[in-house]
C-alpha cells in the first residue's frame, strides 16, 4: 500500500487544479480495497480526503460519507482503519471553507465527536473551531473557548496551548466589527499576548507580530473615531519600539485611519507618513515602498480637508507619483 500511497498523494497535491484528481484518488482506493494482498490504512483514506477538500468544488457530501465509513470500518474492528487527528483537520477545515453559516455548529459538532473517539485534538484542531466561529461573527463564544482552553492548559487539564495565530484569529475578528468596544478589546488582546510572552517561557510564540499589530490598527480605521489617526499611529510606533518593522501594508492602514478620521490634522499627519515611507525606501527599505493605494489615499484625504491649500497639496503629491512613474526613480 506505501507505493499506492506515493500515487494517491500525487493525485491530493493536483486535486487543486485537475478537477478530476480527487475522484480518481477515490477510485484507485476502491482498487486497492478489492484486492486481498493490499490492506488500506487510515493514511491512505486521509489522502483521498485531501483531495476532495483541496478540490473546488469541495464536496462536503462525499468527506462527510467517507467520515462514516472510516467509522464504520473502525467499530467493525479494522484497527488499520480509524480517524485520526489529521481526519478531524481536513473535515475541519473544510467545513470552516463552506459557505453557510450552519457549518459553524457542525464544526464544533465535529469537534466533540472525535473527542468522544478518543481521537486525540491539537492545537491546528482548536484554531479551525476558533477560525468558524469569527467567521460567522460569533464573537463572544470564540472569546470564551479562548479563555477557557487557556485555562485548561494553564491548569494541566489539557495539552493544547494557545499559540500567537489563536489570538490573531480573535484580533481578525474585531478588526471586522468596526466598533470602539472591539477595538478596545483588541488592544486589550494585544496587552494580553505581550504578557504571555514575556511572562512564560513556553508561551514566547504568542508574542504579537506584525498581523497583530495591523489587525488593531485596521480596527480603529472602520469606527471614523476623529482620534483614530492618532491612536493608530500610537500603535505603530509601540510596535516599532517592541523590534517589530512596520511593511508597506501596515502604513497604509495608519494612513487610512487618518484619512477615515476627519481630524484637521489628517491631511497633514497622512503626508507627513507617506513621505516617512519614500525617505525609509530611498535608504533600501523595499518594504515599504509607497503604492498607488498610498498616494490616491493621501490625496482623496487632502480633497476631504477642504483647506485651502488643499487642491494644491493634492496636485503636488499627484505630480510626484506621475514623475516617480515616468522616470523609474524610487
Amino acid at each position: 500500500w506505501i507505493m499506492y500511497n506515493v500515487v494517491l498523494n500525487a493525485y491530493a497535491t493536483q486535486s487543486s487544479k485537475n478537477k478530476d484528481a480527487a475522484k480518481r484518488a477515490e477510485s484507485l482506493l476502491r482498487i486497492m480495497e478489492k484486492n486481498p494482498k493490499i490492506h488500506p490504512e487510515t493514511s491512505c483514506y486521509n489522502l483521498v480526503l485531501h483531495a476532495y477538500a483541496s478540490s473546488k468544488d469541495r464536496p462536503l457530501k462525499i468527506l462527510l460519507a467517507l467520515f462514516e465509513e472510516m467509522k464504520v470500518k473502525s467499530k467493525a474492528g479494522n484497527e488499520r482503519i480509524s480517524p485520526d487527528t489529521s481526519t478531524l483537520n481536513i473535515i475541519l477545515n473544510a467545513l470552516v471553507e463552506d459557505a453557510t453559516e450552519e457549518s459553524i455548529e457542525r464544526t464544533q459538532n465535529f469537534f466533540l465527536e472525535f473527542q468522544e473517539l478518543g481521537v486525540e485534538t491539537n492545537i491546528v484542531s482548536f484554531n479551525t473551531i476558533l477560525k468558524s466561529m469569527v467567521k460567522y461573527g460569533k464573537m463572544k463564544g470564540a472569546e470564551s473557548l479562548l479563555r477557557k482552553v487557556e485555562y485548561d492548559y494553564n491548569s494541566g487539564l489539557s495539552e493544547i496551548k494557545p499559540d500567537g495565530f489563536s489570538y490573531n484569529i480573535l484580533l481578525d475578528g474585531y478588526t471586522k466589527i468596526g466598533t470602539i468596544d472591539a477595538c478596545e478589546n483588541a488592544k486589550k488582546t494585544i496587552k494580553e499576548m505581550e504578557t504571555l510572552a514575556l511572562s512564560k517561557s513556553d508561551r514566547a510564540d504568542c508574542m504579537p507580530n506584525i498581523i497583530s499589530y495591523t489587525s488593531v490598527i485596521d480596527s480603529y480605521s472602520r469606527t471614523k473615531l476623529i482620534d483614530a489617526g492618532h491612536i493608530a499611529e500610537q500603535i505603530l510606533n509601540d510596535m516599532i519600539e517592541a523590534g517589530i518593522s512596520p511593511n508597506l501594508i501596515c502604513y497604509n492602514s495608519v494612513i487610512n485611519c487618518w484619512a477615515k478620521s476627519n481630524h484637521p490634522d489628517a491631511p497633514f499627519k497622512a503626508e507627513a507618513l507617506l513621505n516617512r515611507m519614500q525617505e525609509e525606501y530611498n535608504n533600501d527599505n523595499d518594504l515599504v515602498k509607497p503604492n498607488l493605494r498610498t498616494f490616491t489615499t493621501v490625496m482623496n484625504c487632502w480633497a476631504k480637508s477642504k483647506l485651502d491649500i488643499a487642491p494644491d497639496r493634492a496636485y503636488k503629491i499627484l505630480q510626484h507619483l506621475e514623475h516617480i512613474t515616468n522616470s523609474g526613480e524610487k
